[in-house]
């Protein structure tokens, strides 16, 4: 072979090269790993929207039904540090949600993140909620900011919690630096 010949498929080689690099349709591992990430990301807000409206709610069971039944609650952000099964948790938090299934109180809850990694079967969510219980008489009865985390697994009937770390607590500066 002359050197006209391989120079000619050495360009040749270099042009279909560079066509796929360019070709964003082309079968890229990064675009694809991007995409699964979105899918993922799309679920996991699903998840915490739902999250958000049992809290609304007061729906003890749509808010049990969020977590794996040997999940854990580490509380780092009280006076009691402390782990408890997600079972005991939920016991502490039923009366309240009872109350505002009554329309004795309104509950809320909100959400932001910090950081979110994971794959198509774990995640693991890192951010601030925010916590507001109001009374009958529109009066704050509690109001918190916390740095939480979540530890997550998807199974075939969707994601669930396996541990939510309360770490500490959060200022107002701190949420809205996270919006």
């Amino acid at each position: 072979m002359n050197k006209r010949h391989v120079f000619l498929a050495i360009l040749f080689l270099v042009s279909v090269e560079s066509t796929k690099a360019d070709n964003q349709n082309y079968n890229n591992p990064v675009n694809i790993e991007i995409q699964k990430d979105s899918i993922r990301l799309i679920e996991l807000d699903r998840y915490w929207d739902k999250y958000v409206q049992t809290v609304k709610e007061g729906d003890f069971e749509g808010l049990k039904s969020l977590y794996h039944e040997d999940a854990v609650l580490v509380k780092a952000a009280s006076v009691i540090r402390t782990s408890i099964p997600i079972d005991k948790a939920l016991a502490e938090w039923k009366e309240g949600l009872d109350n505002t299934k009554k329309g004795k109180q309104i509950d809320e809850v909100e959400f932001r993140f910090s950081q979110r990694i994971g794959n198509k079967t774990t995640a693991h969510e890192t951010g601030i909620f925010m916590f507001t219980s109001i009374d009958n008489e529109s009066k704050v009865k509690v109001k918190y900011l916390v740095h939480f985390e979540m530890l997550m697994i998807r199974t075939s009937d969707g994601w669930y919690a396996l541990m939510e770390h309360q770490k500490s607590d959060a200022t107002e500066k701190e949420w809205d630096a996270l919006n």
